[in-house]
């Protein structure tokens, strides 16, 4: 086995470990890996592959990764998940809520909250109300007219 193909081995070695972790290091290593293979390839001695290897590195790790780091990682900003996207919510009462014992529960596609009323009332079973705010793991509700 030539020295390139082992150099190419490592390079795509690396970017499997780069699906695995995040912040581009591995996959800016790949790139060097792969720049050395060529120079391997090409017949340039081994100080020759070392200094591509280096370069190749370094031009990845600050050229390409602020491009990533802008660019690639942008578009999942603004995406609300999990207990961010449950204000303004519809959900259905299933335990009443009772201001007085602080106990309740509301359900929202199939998973039932801790509730409380945003007003201090109580809130009857099968009531369909809106979620105002979440304190903790607690939703803060109020009943739809």
């Amino acid at each position: 086995m030539e020295i390139y193909q082992l150099l190419i081995i490592l390079g795509v070695f690396f970017l499997i470990i780069e699906i695995f972790l995040t912040g581009f290091f591995a996959g800016s290593l790949a790139v060097g890996f792969f720049v050395a293979a060529l120079g391997a390839y090409l017949g340039v001695s081994t100080s020759w592959q070392i200094f591509m290897f280096s370069v190749g590195a370094l031009v990845a790790f600050f050229a390409v990764r602020p491009l990533i780091n802008k660019y690639g990682y942008k578009a999942s900003k603004g995406i609300k998940t999990n207990m961010e996207s449950l204000p303004g919510r519809k959900a259905k009462v299933v335990e009443a809520i009772d201001a007085e014992n602080e106990s309740g529960r509301v359900a929202i596609d199939g998973d039932v909250w801790r509730a409380r009323s945003e007003d201090g009332s109580d809130i009857p079973v099968n009531t369909t109300v809106e979620v105002v705010r979440t304190e903790s793991i607690v939703l803060i509700v109020k009943p739809l007219k």
